[in-house]
C-alpha cells in the first residue's frame, strides 16, 4: 500500500517530524555534552597537577650532586699529594 506524496506533503512531514522529535533530541545531545564535560572535569586535577615546592627538593638534589663531585675532586687531590709525598725524593 505504497503511496507517493508530493513536495509539499513532505515538507510538512519533515517540518512536523522536527518540531514534535526535535526537543528530545535536542536535550538528549545536551545531556551527552553535560556528561562529556563532567567527565573531563573531573580528570582535570590528574591533568594540570603540579606539585608544589619543587624549587626546594631540586635545590638540595643539586646541592647534594655538587658536594658528592666536590667530595671525589677533594679525595683525588688528597691521594695525588699523599702520592707525591710518598714518591717525594729523599735527601741524604
Amino acid at each position: 500500500m505504497r503511496e507517493s506524496i508530493g513536495n509539499m506533503a513532505a515538507g510538512l512531514l519533515v517540518n512536523y517530524f522536527v518540531e514534535e522529535v526535535g526537543p528530545a533530541i535536542y536535550n538528549h545531545a545536551i545531556a551527552d555534552a553535560q556528561a562529556r564535560i563532567q567527565q573531563r572535569m573531573s580528570d582535570l586535577e590528574g591533568e594540570l597537577y603540579v606539585p608544589e615546592f619543587q624549587y626546594w627538593p631540586s635545590i638540595e638534589h643539586k646541592r647534594k650532586k655538587e658536594r658528592k663531585g666536590f667530595m671525589a675532586c677533594r679525595r683525588g687531590t688528597v691521594l695525588s699529594e699523599i702520592a707525591i709525598f710518598i714518591n717525594r725524593p729523599r735527601a741524604a
